[in-house]
């Protein structure tokens, strides 16, 4: 049986990320190698976003989707890290090590949970904290001239950095905050869209920056 139509709050952050995604395959071309390695992250929140907001309307379980998306999408996040960092740094054995450990913990969740269980708060908890370490490495290397990435892939680690610090922190707190009140533990949530609302508009901004600079 499908659910009725209707437009929520809720809904205002995947459709910025579908805005930015459609304006990312529109200037696709101009994009270097690890630029598209960060658009395909972007189709891939798309993708999820759609399934998870299909399989609603159908009254089926959904959040679950995102257990599967979510590793690859920061698994190729840490690739275009990796990409743009000079060959034989330490950064590089860090974000391969870092992989590993994302692709290990999220193993874990589902020989524990299964694959078709509800999201896992823990398991994506944890990764969202190793990932926002990895950002932070990455920005250091550029900022110490190590790392010769584009305005874009520059602004990408922030962002990643940003949205991964506010998950990190809604998510750890919502067990706690259900035992309290379920209205505090639905603003933590309201907290984490915001954060994917930034992650999307600082993509934008960075690529009309980077296609200003072009002209």
């Amino acid at each position: 049986m499908l659910s009725e139509f209707t437009f929520q709050y809720f809904d205002i952050p995947p459709l910025i990320c579908l805005v930015v995604g459609i304006v990312f395959a529109v200037y696709f071309s101009k994009l270097n190698r690890p630029e598209k390695l960060l658009a395909i992250v972007i189709v891939l929140n798309i993708i999820a976003d759609t399934t998870v907001y299909i399989l609603m309307i159908c009254d089926m379980k959904s959040t679950y989707i995102y257990n599967f998306f979510l590793p690859v999408e920061r698994i190729l996040s840490i690739v275009v890290y990796g990409a743009v960092v000079q060959k034989g740094r330490w950064e590089k054995r860090i974000f391969t090590t870092g992989m590993i450990v994302i692709f290990g913990v999220y193993m874990i969740g589902f020989i524990e949970h299964g694959l078709a269980s509800d999201f896992l708060t823990n398991t994506n908890t944890i990764t969202a904290l190793i990932f926002a370490v990895l950002s932070y490495i990455f920005l250091r290397a550029v900022s110490t001239g190590h790392a010769q990435g584009s305005v874009l892939v520059i602004a990408f680690g922030i962002a990643n950095l940003l949205y991964s610090w506010v998950t990190v922190s809604a998510l750890s707190a919502i067990p706690l905050a259900l035992k309290i009140d379920q209205k505090v533990a639905r603003n933590l949530v309201d907290i984490n869209l915001i954060g994917y609302s930034l992650w999307s508009c600082i993509l934008i901004f960075a690529l009309r920056w980077k296609l200003k600079k072009n002209l």
